[in-house]
Parts: structure tokens; C-alpha cells; sequence
């Protein structure tokens, strides 16, 4: 049986889920960043602030691919709906 609402639900977790990974990619790399910079002596605000850009389009790049599942669903739902609403017009 069909259950929109269960789709809906699994494409608003998508899209949480990618929010989430932008997050943590960030913060993955604000550590590696402090990291290397202890190990090498550098400058570590320089190399914190790469180290959050680098995670961060990393984490994008991750999270644009779920998006793109959650939306994929989102218009299976449209079409679903549409689809049923279209059928029901034409019983009647």
C-alpha cells in the first residue's frame, strides 16, 4: 500500500540528514586544521579556517547528492497525488 506520508518522512530525514553532514564535515575539518597546525607549528586560525572551508564544500558536495533524493521524492509524491486526484476526476 501507498503511504505518502512515510515518503514525506523520508525525504524531510534526507534533508536533515544533508544539513547534518555539512555540519560535521565542517567540524571534521576545523579539527584537522587545529591538527596539522600543531604538527607543523603553523599558524593555526590560518589553517582552522581552511581546514572548516575544505570540510565544508566536501560536506556540500555529499550532502547536494541527498538532496537531490529527497526532492526526487518529494515529486514522486506530486505525481503520485496528481495522478490519483486525475484518475478520481475521471471516474466520476
Amino acid at each position: 500500500m501507498y503511504d505518502a506520508k512515510a515518503f514525506d518522512r523520508l525525504a524531510l530525514k534526507l534533508d536533515s540528514r544533508a544539513t547534518q553532514i555539512v555540519f560535521g564535515y565542517g567540524l571534521l575539518g576545523l579539527v584537522l586544521g587545529i591538527a596539522v597546525a600543531a604538527i607543523f607549528h603553523s599558524n593555526v586560525l590560518v589553517l582552522a579556517i581552511v581546514g572548516i572551508v575544505v570540510g565544508t564544500v566536501a560536506g556540500e558536495q555529499r550532502a547536494f547528492e541527498l538532496r537531490v533524493r529527497a526532492q526526487t521524492i518529494f515529486c514522486l509524491i506530486a505525481l503520485e497525488t496528481n495522478t490519483r486526484q486525475s484518475v478520481g476526476r475521471m471516474d466520476r
